[in-house]
């Protein structure tokens, strides 16, 4: 069928919610068919280190080590230690841009489209020039609305910064074949920046509902951090100024009086020493603290959690939707989100009848919220179930990447039939294979 590049900063078996996410879709593309190669990093943020089928077969050579596992052909780039200061993540994300440069731009394998989600969105200027170089179009992933995010979280003040982002921005939507968005309002973003109607597709991101699925409250997790019989409210994720998890903590402290609520903190970032100073001054014993765990636990954790909370920072609601809610749901779990009730995230929750919406800096309705779920507990477990044949209906993986699958292959048609740059409008309603054709390999 088709030879499809992705580049994509992170991939199994780093288990940030990108990775995993591009780390299915990969695999599903190959199995309709098509010959897959993934350019990215080593893992960056948070190793799996129970996921041993993402290391096999590794053949080393700097800064390369390169794969075939799944069907798919991966070359992972060496990468500093993690940064936490935004200086120190840019310059990562330029020495993965140049590497991947180094090592696809010299290959003889015929490309047929390139595929790459933001952020950064810097990775737009890598894809956009592999397509030149292979005269094939690119297709951009809009996993989070840049440069709006940084702006909107105060990250990014300075006029001339914001102008080349913007500029950058507007280079990028030009320039792909095809945009594609994962929730309603970032559709219509991107229509008021008079990016064509025909240039931008809505696919939501998904849950494998094979792998997740509701669990045991007594499982191996719980046990391990004396969860049973306790009412638990877990996050679990990246704990940056953005999740405002501070808010949380707060609620715990609220809550202290209710021997049998505890709030469970999964996961790393560069607010997780201030969150536990925090927890230490107020003295509270219903916060527990947990390393980033494997994707493998996923089910134990959300099995063994009453409530699952998912913030999102206030001004953010038009520029993503935080992945791991359709984790939580395909498990059967109630959602407690911290958002504006009209953002992307919001109106998902309320759509799956699941959860309730407080304001994403406001404790004392975090605190309120969590009181009333646990008084209705029994409600809200059947709403959890509820949730699960929702997730199954709209937002299965299955259903997610046969969309990937059909569009790569209209907008390869469509490129093909044209025979000219990818500034034009796609063809509608053809989802043929591609012929294969002779290909050369390459180190990478």
């Amino acid at each position: 069928m088709a030879r499809i590049a992705i580049v994509v900063q992170v991939f199994p078996p780093d288990n940030v919610a990108t990775a995993q996410i591009y780390g299915d879709l990969a695999v599903d593309l190959a199995r309709y068919g098509h010959e897959v190669r993934v350019f990215t990093s080593r893992p960056y943020y948070s190793e799996d280190l129970q996921a041993h089928f993402w290391r096999q077969g590794l053949r080393t050579g700097f800064p390369w080590r390169t794969s075939e596992q799944h069907g798919l052909r991966i070359c992972r780039c060496w990468m500093p230690r993690r940064s936490w200061s935004l200086w120190g993540r840019i310059g990562a994300w330029g020495w993965l841009h140049a590497a991947t440069l180094a090592a696809a731009l010299p290959s003889r394998w015929r490309v047929d489209v390139v595929l790459a989600p933001s952020p950064p969105p810097s990775i737009a200027v890598v894809a956009w020039l592999l397509a030149r170089r292979f005269r094939a179009p690119f297709v951009y992933n809009v996993q989070e609305l840049y440069p709006d995010v940084a702006i909107n979280l105060g990250l990014v003040r300075n006029r001339a910064v914001i102008g080349a982002l913007r500029r950058l921005e507007r280079f990028t939507y030009r320039s792909a074949a095809c945009v594609t968005v994962i929730s309603e309002r970032m559709h219509a973003a991107l229509l008021e920046r008079n990016v064509p109607p025909w240039k931008v597709q809505l696919i939501p991101n998904f849950a494998d509902t094979g792998h997740l699925c509701p669990g045991p409250r007594d499982n191996a997790f719980s046990r391990e951090f004396n969860l049973g019989g306790r009412f638990v409210v877990s996050y679990a994720g990246n704990m940056g100024k953005p999740q405002h998890l501070e808010m949380l903590v707060q609620a715990a402290a609220l809550l202290r009086g209710h021997s049998d609520i505890v709030v469970v903190l999964i996961g790393d970032g560069t607010e997780r020493p201030s969150l536990q100073k925090l927890a230490s001054t107020l003295q509270l014993q219903n916060v527990i603290f947990v390393p980033y765990q494997p994707y493998a636990r996923m089910n134990d954790i959300y099995g063994c959690s009453d409530i699952c909370y998912v913030p999102q920072a206030g001004g953010t609601s038009t520029d993503g939707v935080p992945s791991k809610v359709y984790r939580i749901l395909a498990a059967g779990r109630p959602v407690l989100a911290a958002t504006d009730p009209t953002s992307d995230l919001g109106q998902l929750v309320s759509r799956s009848g699941a959860g309730l919406i407080v304001p994403p800096t406001d404790a004392q309705a975090v605190a309120a919220a969590i009181l009333q779920m646990r008084t209705q507990r029994d409600l809200w477990e059947q709403r959890g179930q509820y949730a699960r044949i929702f997730v199954e209906q709209h937002y299965s993986r299955p259903a997610v990447t046969r969309k990937y699958h059909e569009l790569l292959v209209r907008v390869i048609e469509e490129h093909q039939r044209r025979g000219q740059g990818s500034d034009h409008e796609p063809a509608r309603g053809s989802h043929g294979s591609v012929p294969d054709g002779t290909h050369d390999t390459c180190g990478c």
